[in-house]
C-alpha cells in the first residue's frame, strides 16, 4: 500500500471543493476517487493544524477519514519536518505520496527535483493525483502494425506521458538485450524516455536470461554495452543486471518503478533498427499501485524477482551479476 503525507491546508482545501455531484458528475467523480484513497486505499499520515488561516477542519470530513479502515495506517503528525538540503531520508518509503504546504517556490522544485518522489502542493497536488490514478488515460495501449483508431503505441516516446517519479526501476525481459541488433531501437529508446523523467539519480535493476547452451548470453558484453550508453548519454543510472538461470526464469515481460508496474506481453523488443513495430501483435498495460490490487500483485512479482536475485548471489556471483543490484522497490515485499 503506498503511503501519503497530507497537511491540513492541503487537506482543508480539498473539502472546500467537493464539486455537486448533480452539476458536475465528472468532476465529482475526480473528487471522489481521491478521497476515497485517502480515507482506504494507502497508509496515511496527516500533518494536523485543526485551525489553518482561520479555516477548521471539517470534523465530518476528519471524523470519516481517521476512522478504522482495516489494516490501513494512520497517524497524525504536528507538523512535517522538512528535510535537510530538501533531499528526503534514505529511510522514506519507496511508494510515499506527499501533498505539503510550501510557499518558497525554491525549495518546491528542490524537493522535487532532488528525490524522484511524488510530491504536491496547494496548487497542483489534485493534478499529481490525477498522474498517479491515470485520470482520463487509457490503461492499455495496442502494440501492434497499422493500429489508428484504439489507443496504441508506435514508438518508445509515446510513453512520455504515461511516466511517475521514480527512484528505482526493474526492468524484468528475458531477451531485450540478447539481440545487438535491435538493443538501441528497444532497450536504448525505452531507456530514453525512463531517464527524461527524473532529474535525480535512480536505481536500475536488469534481469534477464542467460539463453540456451545454443545461444548464450554474454553478460560481461552486456555490462559493457550498458555502462557505454548509460556514459554517453549521460543518464543518472546506477545500473546493475541479473542473468537469470534456466530453472527459475520468469515469464511475463515487465518494467516496474515507484508507483507504477508496466506489463507487456511475451516481449519488451517492439522495433528494429529502423523504428517498425517486428512483433505480431500485443498489449502494453498500466497499473498504478494507488490501485491496492495493481499494488498486492505487483509484490507477488516483485517478491519472486526478488528470490531469483538472492538465488544468483547465493550460487554464481562471478557469472551472473554485474554491478549494483540494490533496489529499493523490494521493501514492497515486506509491506
Amino acid at each position: 500500500m503506498l503511503e501519503t503525507t497530507i497537511d491540513s491546508e492541503i487537506f482543508i482545501d480539498f473539502c472546500k471543493s467537493q464539486p455537486d455531484p448533480i452539476r458536475s458528475t465528472k468532476e465529482f467523480d475526480k473528487w471522489f476517487s481521491f478521497w476515497l484513497f485517502l480515507v482506504a486505499g494507502t497508509n496515511l499520515k496527516f500533518v494536523l493544524n485543526e485551525n489553518v488561516n482561520g479555516q477548521k477542519i471539517e470534523s465530518r470530513f476528519f471524523t470519516e477519514l481517521s476512522s478504522g479502515q482495516g489494516d490501513r495506517g494512520f497517524k497524525v503528525l504536528n507538523k512535517f519536518n522538512w528535510p535537510n538540503r530538501n533531499i528526503l531520508p534514505q529511510k522514506t518509503f519507496p511508494g510515499s505520496f506527499f501533498c505539503l504546504t510550501q510557499e518558497d517556490q525554491n525549495k518546491r522544485e528542490q524537493l522535487v527535483n532532488k528525490n524522484g518522489m511524488l510530491i504536491g502542493f496547494i496548487d497542483d497536488y489534485k493534478k499529481k493525483w490525477n498522474d498517479l490514478s491515470f485520470q482520463g488515460k487509457s490503461k492499455i495501449l495496442s502494440v501492434r502494425k497499422g493500429v489508428k483508431d484504439a489507443p496504441h503505441l508506435e514508438k518508445w516516446k509515446d510513453l512520455t506521458d504515461y511516466m511517475l517519479p521514480f527512484t528505482d526501476i526493474i526492468i524484468y525481459d528475458n531477451f531485450i538485450l540478447n539481440d545487438p541488433s535491435i538493443r538501441d531501437s528497444n532497450f536504448l529508446e525505452l531507456l530514453k524516455v525512463l531517464d527524461s523523467t527524473v532529474s535525480s539519480e535512480y536505481n536500475l535493476l536488469i534481469v534477464t536470461y542467460e539463453g540456451t547452451n545454443n545461444a548464450p548470453a554474454n553478460i560481461d558484453e552486456i555490462y559493457t554495452y550498458i555502462n557505454s550508453v548509460i556514459e554517453k548519454f549521460k543518464f543518472k543510472a546506477k545500473v546493475g543486471i541479473v542473468l537469470a538461470s534456466h530453472s527459475i526464469k520468469e515469464h511475463d515481460r515487465c518494467i516496474i518503478m515507484n508507483y507504477l508496474r508496466i506489463k507487456s506481453g511475451n516481449t519488451l523488443n517492439y522495433f528494429n533498427r529502423l523504428g517498425e513495430i517486428v512483433i505480431n501483435g500485443t498489449e502494453i498495460d498500466f497499473w498504478p499501485f494507488c490501485n491496492q490490487d495493481n499494488f498486492l500483485t505487483t509484490k507477488v512479482i516483485l517478491s519472486s524477482i526478488n528470490e531469483i536475485v538472492k538465488k544468483e548471489l547465493f550460487r554464481h556471483v562471478e557469472i551472473h551479476i554485474r554491478g549494483n543490484i540494490k533496489n529499493r522497490l523490494f521493501e514492497y515485499c515486506d509491506d
